[in-house]
């Protein structure tokens, strides 16, 4: 399979091939996989991320594929989308600057070619768009410092230092764009069709089902099940911090226990009874934090639980319709 975008060369190669920007494939996904601390990879921690651009056992080229095969099924092309993207960035760009704001867009979707428009017309959509600007900046995965003076190749030696997040009032759903207009993710898109990997555990991944929903309103059932992954996901941490105080829950006891025992063999107790006074009072601490996460947990389960309802209910809405207008 031959991609038609410049230096990249085919899907069937060896991981010592040169395939992006004269880096090899072993190259780029060794640097795509995601960083816990910059001192991990003293010499190239600046092209790469922390939330990663691919996960730990995901194929550069197989993303690339699978995302292909996605817009082939939605009736879409790269070029579009990261041309859509790059018109409602720019028009945010217009209206607010460099600043860390947002604003109300107005945006008429165009995704699909004259010829689909019968799948592709919709009404005009009421974005919001919120921009962050950061301290410190991201380079590129694919920066060759080695072809940093090569104008050709300057797609991708970039760096940048914000991104959009693009709401829909509508439907509530969101994409995050790291970057802007020309750098980032939408450059990604446009020549290599890399909406970047990592599931949809990845914040920065924009997966093409998203897009159509957050720039369309149309919800698909493939967009559903990602949606459920990614705010389970969004649990995580809150369970992650609750398995930690369990282990401090059950240390603690186990303090306490060794005290009362070493209180039946000593006959001074005032400093074992102030030991045991102070991990008690750790202890209602803990189990009253351990309370805390598990309603939070309950109660993020439940409104995941009605979020993905609801757009179940978008789904069968917009089947309706497609029926009622055949």
């Amino acid at each position: 399979i031959f991609l038609s975008f410049p230096l990249f060369t085919s899907f069937r190669m060896s991981f010592d091939e040169v395939v992006v920007n004269g880096l090899t494939l072993n190259q780029i996904e060794k640097r795509a996989i995601p960083i816990k601390d910059n001192t991990e990879d003293k010499l190239e921690w600046k092209f790469r991320s922390f939330d990663g651009f691919l996960g730990e056992n995901e194929r550069f080229k197989e993303v690339i594929q699978r995302d292909e095969e996605t817009l082939n099924k939605l009736g879409l092309t790269k070029k579009k989308i990261a041309n859509e993207l790059k018109k409602i960035i720019n028009k945010t760009t217009e209206l607010i600057g460099g600043k860390n704001i947002f604003c109300e867009i107005k945006y008429i979707p165009n995704l699909y070619d004259k010829e689909k428009e019968t799948e592709g017309h919709f009404e005009e959509i009421d974005l919001v768009v919120t921009q962050n600007i950061f301290m410190s900046p991201q380079y590129s995965l694919f920066f060759n410092e080695d072809n940093n003076n090569d104008e050709e190749k300057q797609i991708y030696n970039q760096c940048w230092n914000n991104e959009f997040i693009i709401k829909n009032i509508s439907n509530g759903l969101e994409i995050k764009v790291g970057g802007n207009a020309t750098n980032g993710v939408v450059s990604y898109i446009e020549h290599l069709g890399f909406f970047e990997g990592g599931g949809p555990l990845n914040a920065y991944r924009i997966d093409p089902y998203e897009i159509l929903a957050v720039l369309t309103n149309k919800i698909t059932n493939e967009l559903i099940e990602i949606l459920i992954i990614k705010k389970q996901g969004s649990l995580i941490q809150t369970k992650e911090q609750l398995d930690f105080l369990y282990k401090q829950i059950i240390s603690t006891k186990e303090l306490i226990a060794n005290i009362c025992d070493d209180d039946d063999d000593d006959n001074d107790t005032n400093c074992g009874s102030n030991k045991l006074n102070k991990l008690q009072s750790d202890l209602d601490w803990l189990e009253n934090s351990r309370n805390h996460f598990e309603q939070q947990i309950e109660a993020k389960n439940q409104q995941i639980e009605s979020e993905i309802n609801q757009l179940r209910e978008l789904v069968i809405d917009n089947q309706n319709n497609n029926n009622n207008n055949n």
